[in-house]
């Protein structure tokens, strides 16, 4: 069973081998999307957050303490700035496919926790306004806590 730190710490690791993305472009982050664009000033940029966790009872265990921790993780993904010279949507796109083939199936080999799966990718139309392409994706994994 890993701390939450450590899954995020190893899921920030993994996506900062994607093209496009280093280390210097991939960090966690706590606020609200708007507020994470603003403070940015690498762009692409990837925030990892913890999104939300619920609790399944293990009920083909004897032992009732044993239960299924689903994790789901928040990827803020920075993808341009409509206001600079060399914005393209391809350019969007292909970081998109990148991290979305990155993160799917994705084993952080950490005991214990399932491989990565997509949950949904949204675009965000409030920074589109600020001048900025912003896309929200949900990954969701599980481990066995006791």
């Amino acid at each position: 069973m890993a701390s939450i730190k450590a899954i995020s710490d190893a899921l920030i690791i993994q996506l900062a081998t994607c093209a496009r993305l280093d280390r210097s472009r991939v960090k966690s982050f706590s606020g609200t999307p708007e507020m994470f664009a603003e403070s940015t000033r690498r762009i692409p940029f990837c925030g990892v957050a913890l999104d939300g966790m619920e609790f399944e009872e293990d009920t083909a265990s004897v032992n009732r303490s044993i239960v299924e921790e689903h994790l789901r993780f928040k990827l803020v993904i920075i993808a341009s700035d409509l206001r600079g010279q060399s914005y393209s949507m391809e350019d969007c796109y292909l970081l998109l496919d990148t991290i979305l083939a990155k993160v799917t199936g994705l084993d952080l080999d950490i005991d214990g926790l399932s491989p990565w799966i997509p949950i949904s990718l949204d675009s965000h139309e409030a920074m589109e306004a600020m001048g900025k392409t912003v896309y929200m994706l949900i990954v969701s994994a599980w481990q066995t806590r006791q």
